[in-house]
């Protein structure tokens, strides 16, 4: 009795085909996740140095300043001037602190909406994630008939075959689909949490360019601003 198998092997051929594609989609992935977090670490030495710069740049300035009010009250007291003295430091302080309020409320309205673009962000993250779970039950639910349906398909083609020889044969084909459908479900369910990696990080990355860009918004006032 002469059997046909070439029917019979296309569903272990196929399966095995949509697992190196996956497994190919998985390594793309990964990549992607490679070049985001290097991006995220670059943004964070940004953000570090930035924040140094300007302790640096301040500190400067305040002990120049120091010296400099030091001998202007010193040469005010020796030219007996030291009543319009008073109350042009009096004016120049109050001017100061006036633009000093006014650049804290700035930066302060930057920071609560840097704050509320993040919040924003991780509410779209948590979405996201929820949407992939409800994916991922409607794809095992996918993937439960098709496997029963395979399994049904395969056992009908089988119960032709009438001799001991072919039912081991039979046993032996059915492990390998299970073995391979097996790799192919791993494959798949290392993608999506890839995928779900791959969001965490993009909104992690976003947050935290923003709050690059705070920082250097700041260090931009504190090097324009020379009365700190």
């Amino acid at each position: 009795m002469s059997i046909n198998l070439n029917n019979t092997y296309h569903s272990l051929e196929e399966v095995k085909k949509q697992r190196k594609g996956l497994e190919k989609n998985a390594i793309k992935i990964n990549c992607r996740i490679k070049l985001l977090q290097q991006e995220e670490q670059k943004a964070m030495r940004a953000i570090k140095t930035a924040k140094s710069k300007q302790k640096q740049i301040i500190a400067s300035r305040r002990y120049n300043d120091q010296l400099s009010k030091t001998k202007m009250q010193w040469e005010n007291w020796k030219q007996q001037e030291m009543m319009r003295n008073k109350e042009w430091i009096r004016s120049f302080r109050n001017e100061r602190e006036k633009n000093k309020l006014q650049n804290e409320k700035a930066i302060l309205d930057a920071r609560k909406e840097a704050y509320k673009k993040g919040r924003e962000i991780r509410d779209l993250s948590l979405k996201r994630k929820n949407e992939i779970k409800l994916e991922i039950i409607a794809i095992n639910k996918e993937r439960s008939q098709s496997v029963k349906l395979n399994e049904k398909k395969i056992q009908e083609t089988l119960e032709t075959w009438g001799t001991v020889k072919v039912q081991v044969g039979k046993d032996d084909y059915l492990k390998r689909v299970e073995k391979e459908a097996a790799k192919k479900k791993e494959v798949e369910m290392k993608i999506l949490e890839m995928e779900m990696l791959e969001s965490e990080i993009i909104a992690k990355l976003e947050m935290t360019k923003e709050m690059q860009k705070i920082t250097a918004d700041e260090l931009q006032w504190v090097t324009e601003n020379k009365e700190l």
